[in-house]
């Protein structure tokens, strides 16, 4: 039966953020295509095709692509209002990988039957395993390339190894929904393979809920990244996590900027600024909300909207918060299990002080960890004092992941803040939005 129902408009739906996950090569990005030209129209939302989500990335012959960072699209079901986050599978940095699991409300599972479950990468794994410490709950598996493979029982072993996947991570796979499609057919127009994308859309309205959210609370906004717009400001492009932002009001912005045109003297930010327009996916909104993925103009001195100094400081680590609402800590304490050498964690016994990077949302830094309460045995969680290189906003309940040497070796929480706030001068204009 074909995925059909009342157009509502799209700034009625709530939103919601799924990932897009799976190995390399089983057709996570021509699903999003597909996804976008038949869903997309629905809602109003802007259609991308194959080749403006490929973009940047890098061609591995026919027709075959490898993405290199995060795609953002939007599409519509009946019920959501769909963020869509394509994740690349392998990239040159972790850090892009992971950033974008911090704002993921559900995730979507892409393989293919000649692969297989059994054959996922470990940047799979990761992901899943990240999201699932993340508080994401509600995974759909797609079945893609199913054009290729007609098999019934090969069909019904990668079903069987997908649920097996989830329930290794965290998830509760026998619950998880499977749908058997074909991307790439269903893209190009193939009656039979369109069925099974409106099939997903079901699925997505069926199983799928948003988490709570609180748009009364004092605004908080990570940063993924920002960019310029030469006479006007810079726009930082971000996830509302929790309150409400609106054209003319006053921010902070806090955090250490990572461009890597940003010397180490001017890396720790602190600004007060007035946010300009918002905009989400290509059209102006009046506020964006949680759970809203938005663009906000940020509004600086008449001689530096726009400039090259100004663009450089937004970028990703950095949060947007209500004045005086943002504290930059260094030194905290966090619960943090380590991961056993069976679940792909560090191989040997560490030390009671040893080096790696925590991440925290968009966030990434080096840490010195140093052990507070020893683990009562592998795999058991442990009390640590972590010292960040560079200070992060943190008020303590943040969930953290700590890598080691490009390898995931451990899942925490942030249980307080130890020491007092950095004290960074606030650089404020506020002007009008």
């Amino acid at each position: 039966m074909c995925y059909t129902g009342t157009v509502t408009p799209a700034g009625e739906r709530p939103p919601l953020t799924v990932a897009a996950i799976g190995p390399s090569r089983e057709g996570k990005t021509t699903l999003a295509a597909a996804l976008s030209r038949i869903l997309g129209p629905r809602g109003g939302a802007r259609v991308l095709s194959f080749s403006d989500l490929t973009r940047g990335g890098h061609y591995l012959g026919h027709d075959d692509f490898a993405t290199q960072s995060v795609r953002w699209l939007e599409y519509s079901t009946e019920t959501w209002r769909i963020a869509h986050l394509d994740l690349a599978a392998s990239t040159r940095r972790a850090i892009t990988r992971l950033a974008p699991l911090s704002w993921a409300e559900a995730l979507l599972l892409v393989i293919s039957p000649s692969s297989g479950a059994t054959l996922a990468d470990a940047s799979t794994v990761e992901h899943l395993r990240v999201a699932a410490h993340q508080g994401v709950t509600r995974v759909i598996v797609f079945l893609n390339q199913c054009d290729r493979h007609l098999d019934v029982e090969l069909l019904d072993l990668a079903e069987l190894e997908a649920r097996a996947l989830l329930d290794a991570c965290g998830f509760v796979g026998d619950e998880a929904p499977v749908i058997r499609g074909a991307a790439r057919p269903a893209l190009e127009g193939d009656p039979r393979w369109t069925r099974s994308i409106h099939e997903l859309a079901e699925a997505i309205d069926r199983w799928f809920v948003a988490p709570p959210r609180d748009p009364a609370a004092p605004l908080r906004m990570s940063v993924l990244r920002g960019f310029r717009i030469a006479g006007r400001g810079v726009v930082a492009a971000g996830r509302v996590e929790r309150g409400v932002i609106r054209s003319g009001d006053p921010i902070d912005l806090a955090g250490a900027s990572h461009h890597r045109w940003i010397t180490a003297e001017d890396r720790i930010t602190r600004l007060r600024r007035t946010a300009g327009s918002v905009r989400a996916f290509d059209r102006g909104v009046p506020a964006g909300r949680p759970g809203d993925l938005v663009g906000v103009l940020v509004r600086g001195r008449e001689g530096e909207l726009g400039s090259w100094r100004e663009s450089y400081r937004v970028s990703r680590g950095l949060s947007i918060g209500a004045p005086d609402s943002l504290a930059l800590r260094r030194l905290v304490a966090a619960r943090v299990r380590l991961l056993t050498p069976a679940e792909g964690g560090w191989p040997r016994p560490l030390e009671r002080e040893f080096t790696g990077q925590v991440v925290i949302g968009a966030a990434g830094e080096a840490a010195t960890i140093r052990t507070l309460v020893p683990s009562l045995g592998p795999g058991a969680p442990a009390h640590y004092a972590i010292t960040l290189r560079y200070p992060m906003v943190i008020t303590g309940g943040e969930r953290l992941i700590l890598r080691r040497s490009d390898r995931l070796i451990g899942l925490g929480v942030v249980i307080e803040p130890l020491g007092p706030e950095v004290a960074v001068e606030l650089e404020a204009w506020v002007g009008r939005g």
